[in-house]
C-alpha cells in the first residue's frame, strides 16, 4: 500500500503525478491541527479547543502564516486541482500558487499546469473558520488508524501554519462514512516566507500518530469555502 506520511514540504508535483501511476490515487497529505492542550475529540464547543469556539477563533483567524491545500483525482475541492499555496503579503492579501492536473487522457499521459491569483484575508479566513467549526461537529471514530490508512481512498487535505508555532493538519479518507486523520504539534523552525512549506519545519507528520474522526460530511462547508474561492478566482 502506499505510505501515508507527509514529510516537511509541499509535495513536488513530478512526485505526485508518479504517485497516481503507482497507487492509483494523488499521494496522501497528512493534516493535524493543534488542541489547545485538549486532543479529546466530543461536540461540545468548548470541549475540543479548550475554550469556546467563537474566542478561539477570535485568536486563530488573524494568526494564520501560511495554509496549503491538496486536492487528488476525485477532484472534490476543485477539478483538476493538485495543490495549493498560500502565501501572506506584505499588502494585506494572499498570493495563492496552484498546480493543476490534467488527467483526462488516463493516468500514463498527464499533463501538469499552473495558476496564481490573490486572494482577500476574508476569503482565507472563510477557510480557516470553516475547518474548525466543522472538526466541532466530529466525533472520535472506533476505525482504527491502521484500518483507516489500508483503505487509502484520499479525499483532499489542508495544512495550516499559525504564527504562534502551532499548525493543524488534516487529511480526509472517502470510505464508510467518512473519516478524517488529525494530528497536532508545533514546528520547531521559522518558515521560509516564500516557501513556508519548504523542508526542515521539524514537525511530526506521520499518520499513525494522528486522530480518526468522523463524519466526514462534517467538512461539507469547508469544501464549498475553498470551492468558492478557486471558482470565484479561477473561472472568470
Amino acid at each position: 500500500m502506499c505510505q501515508l506520511r507527509w514529510d516537511d514540504g509541499l509535495m513536488n508535483t513530478k512526485h505526485i503525478a508518479a504517485a497516481i501511476i503507482a497507487c492509483g490515487i494523488l499521494s496522501a497529505v497528512v493534516f493535524t491541527y493543534m488542541l489547545v492542550n485538549n486532543p479529546s475529540a466530543n461536540n461540545e464547543n468548548s470541549g475540543r479547543f479548550g475554550i469556546s469556539l467563537a474566542d478561539y477563533m477570535v485568536n486563530k483567524s488573524s494568526d494564520i502564516l501560511a495554509m496549503a491545500i491538496l486536492g487528488n483525482s476525485s477532484d472534490i475541492v476543485y477539478p483538476e486541482l493538485m495543490d495549493a499555496v498560500f502565501i501572506s503579503q506584505e499588502t494585506g492579501t494572499w498570493l495563492v500558487r496552484i498546480t493543476l492536473l490534467d488527467d483526462s487522457e488516463g493516468p500514463y499521459n498527464l499533463s501538469l499546469y499552473e495558476e496564481e491569483f490573490y486572494a482577500s484575508v476574508s476569503e482565507v479566513e472563510a477557510i480557516n473558520q470553516a475547518l474548525y467549526e466543522g472538526l466541532e461537529n466530529t466525533t472520535e471514530s472506533q476505525v482504527s488508524i491502521y484500518d483507516v490508512t489500508d483503505l487509502g481512498i484520499m479525499g483532499f487535505g489542508l495544512d495550516t501554519l499559525y504564527n504562534d508555532g502551532t499548525w493543524i493538519q488534516l487529511l480526509t479518507i472517502q470510505s464508510g462514512v467518512g473519516y478524517m486523520i488529525l494530528l497536532e504539534g508545533t514546528y520547531q523552525n521559522t518558515p521560509d516566507t516564500t516557501n513556508p512549506f519548504g523542508y526542515g519545519l521539524g514537525r511530526d507528520t506521520n499518520l499513525l500518530n494522528g486522530a480518526v474522526l468522523e463524519p466526514g460530511s462534517a467538512l461539507d462547508n469547508l469544501i464549498l469555502q475553498m470551492n468558492q474561492v478557486f471558482t470565484d478566482h479561477l473561472d472568470n
